[in-house]
């Protein structure tokens, strides 16, 4: 079934466009669990070096949840924060390779908790 930035947005927004807001936010809780949807756009900069790199997280995932913990948590857990867009390459450039190795599990695999990601998160501050 496709993503969310490939559902249709109603009414005469762009498609993609909620979806996209949607996913930041998924991000954004994920990492500010206790603040308001406001408060988490205010603070994106002090895990991200600019907004385009949590946009090109977002669209790098094809709008999948899944995919796109993924790629968080692989970047959280092998860079330092601030997050910055040329790790990020990294991150997608390697997960690409594994994909394509035999056997990669896709299915099955468990993603990181709430807790798990703001632990990491907060190892990572200090």
């Amino acid at each position: 079934h496709p993503g969310i930035l490939r559902r249709r947005a109603a009414g005469n927004r762009p498609a993609g466009i909620e979806g996209m807001v949607l996913l930041r936010q998924m991000v954004l809780a994920r990492i500010f669990p206790t603040m308001s949807p406001e408060e988490r756009l205010q603070h994106q900069e002090d895990i991200f070096d600019s907004p385009d790199s949590l946009d090109r997280l977002c669209r790098v995932s094809g709008g999948h949840a899944r995919n796109l913990l993924r790629l968080l948590n692989s970047w959280i857990s092998e860079f330092e924060l601030p997050l910055q867009r040329e790790t990020l390459e990294t991150v997608i450039r390697l997960r690409r390779s594994e994909a394509q190795r035999p056997g990669f599990p896709f299915i099955g695999c468990i993603l990181p908790t709430r807790e798990e990601l703001s632990a990491s998160i907060l190892l990572h501050t200090q």
